[in-house]
């Protein structure tokens, strides 16, 4: 609390978005990492949400904080800041990297929720699968991380197959915003550069 009213308004606003963004990852992947297919499936049926509204929110948010932290990081030199320069830049990098985390982790959320309710009940034997196709057992949410961040690193679609139209446009949206956030990412670190030195 101290260091908070110490620092600038535009550093407390960095420090703020580090700690929400850590807050939220942590809990995520606490509650979610170790869910077997059948704990995933019944927190996903149990879940009520619009999926497209998952997205969408995610995606606003997600760009919403690279901009407030582009705001922040704009006067780097400024003598009124508090914390040193590396100290804002290190922060900003931090941030920036949850942030991508969490564009990925909301499109997961998606996919699962997608998958879950294409799917309502546990798959017989020889029974296909709606949504997604995932060789080998059903998927836990694990295999859903997997394929978001797959989609964000490669902008496509790796060993997962998809059914369903509706999901292939969302993996397009999903392409997309990955896209944007690299180059949004890469023109950020291109300033940084020019203001460091």
């Amino acid at each position: 609390m101290i260091l908070i009213q110490l620092v600038t308004l535009k550093e407390a606003f960095t420090i703020s978005i580090t700690m929400a963004l850590v807050w939220d990852l942590l809990t995520l992947y606490l509650k979610t990492w170790t869910l077997s297919m059948h704990e995933t499936r019944q927190v996903f049926a149990r879940w009520q949400s619009v999926e497209s509204y998952v997205a969408l929110r995610t995606v606003a948010l997600v760009f919403m904080s690279v901009g407030l932290l582009c705001f922040c990081i704009n006067d780097l030199h400024d003598k009124k800041n508090i914390l040193p320069d590396y100290v804002q830049i290190f922060l900003t990098f931090i941030s920036l990297f949850l942030a991508w985390l969490q564009l990925h982790n909301g499109f997961a959320i998606y996919y699962a929720k997608s998958y879950f309710e294409q799917n309502p009940r546990a798959l017989e034997a020889n029974e296909a699968q709606q949504a997604f196709v995932f060789q080998g057992s059903e998927p836990s949410f694990s295999d859903f991380l997997y394929v978001a961040y797959s989609i964000g690193l490669t902008y496509s679609m790796t060993d997962c197959s998809v059914e369903d139209s509706a999901i292939r446009r969302v993996v397009i949206i999903h392409c997309i915003a990955a896209f944007l956030f690299a180059s949004t990412v890469l023109s950020i670190i291109l300033s940084l550069v020019t203001q460091v030195s």
